[in-house]
């Protein structure tokens, strides 16, 4: 069974499957749609929910997107579904939404999955990316096709700008995002960091954090601040993968995530 919720009032969200609430939680740029296929694979063993955080996807547009934020859009989805304890993975901003809410509500957590991010402040990135989007004359395209040719001036990468053109709709005004732009960009310093918490939190459940070994998200000198907020976390390392672990080798990713999920220890 698969149910949608649009409430302006919520996330949107795709659920569907039998079994202990999953929730999947997307990157910048990306959406539910992201998760498909995974999701696909996880439906017999869990009720899987993949949101669209705020600013993305079909979700509602808000004028700001904190870590704080998302963590309690994230609360109000999970109280909506009168959900008590659910598993959690996180991808990129996604790891870092299910990290911030796993700090502050420890009790509504099970299990902790992170992918290929880690609770650190990264350097510049994406501004680029964001501001070549911001840049195209959408108005004056005619087809998808002119959209890709124009954005691959400034973005050479045919993977990163499919990506991208996930997000581009078609209306009879002509093309447009469905992700919001202006508030990303006004948001991207606190994207790349990781807030500070009122209090030092602590989660001491079980947490996965799961990096590609040909990424360079995750370093072994970020294990001491991994440890500090979680201090029962494996770090596992997928090989054949880079940040898109779980799209650059899928039957691994799986694998390692039902391993994770499942296990009784």
């Amino acid at each position: 069974m698969i149910l949608q919720n649009s409430s302006p009032k919520n996330l949107h969200c795709r659920i569907a499957g039998e079994g202990e609430p999953l929730f999947l939680l997307h990157g910048l740029f990306g959406s539910s749609m992201n998760w498909r296929s995974i999701s696909q694979v996880l439906e017999p063993q869990f009720q899987v929910f993949s949101p669209d955080a705020r600013n993305h996807g079909q979700s509602p547009h808000f004028s700001s997107m904190s870590y704080e934020e998302m963590a309690d859009d994230l609360l109000a989805l999970i109280q909506a579904q009168g959900l008590r304890e659910v598993n959690l993975v996180g991808h990129s901003m996604g790891g870092k939404i299910a990290m911030v809410f796993a700090l502050k509500y420890p009790e509504l957590v099970k299990k902790l999955a992170i992918l290929d991010i880690a609770p650190v402040a990264y350097p510049l990135a994406f501004e680029d990316v964001i501001e070549s989007l911001q840049a195209l004359p959408l108005k004056t395209l005619k087809s998808r096709r002119d959209v890709d040719l124009k954005l691959g001036e400034s973005i050479k990468l045919p993977s990163l700008r499919n990506f991208l053109l996930s997000n581009l709709k078609n209306d009879p005004q002509g093309f447009s995002w469905r992700i919001n732009l202006p508030v990303i960009q006004e948001s991207i310093q606190a994207i790349r960091g990781f807030p500070e918490l009122k209090s030092k939190a602590l989660f001491t459940g079980e947490v996965l954090f799961y990096r590609g070994e040909n990424s360079d998200y995750v370093l072994d000198s970020y294990q001491a601040e991994i440890q500090s907020f979680f201090p029962g976390a494996e770090l596992k390392t997928l090989p054949q993968a880079g940040h898109w672990m779980h799209v650059e080798n899928r039957s691994g990713f799986l694998q390692g995530i039902q391993e994770f999920l499942l296990s009784d220890s």
